[in-house]
């Protein structure tokens, strides 16, 4: 039986929905990592999640590199569709 690493398919789905909801929460971090980052910076997000914040940093930075890194499969599924076009 292989059990499965991370938030389930149905766990990140809601974990994304209720990040979206919470924008604010969010921009706090945005506004520190913004402080930092030039325009070709390189930067990796450990614990991605549904790559909310790689995607708001990306839209400002589109010269940056941007890498996220989740332990769950269905938290990257959800970060590539965040992230398509960045």
């Amino acid at each position: 039986m292989i059990i499965p690493k991370g938030d389930t398919k149905k766990q990140a789905f809601l974990r994304d929905k209720l990040i979206k909801q919470g924008e604010d929460e969010a921009n706090i971090y945005i506004s520190k990592i913004l402080f930092m980052l030039k325009p070709k910076s390189k930067l990796v997000d450990i614990g991605c999640g549904t790559a909310h914040i790689i995607e708001k940093l990306a839209r400002r930075y589109e010269n940056a590199l941007f890498i996220g890194l989740d332990i769950s499969e269905a938290m990257i599924n959800l970060a590539r569709n965040n992230t398509q076009g960045w």
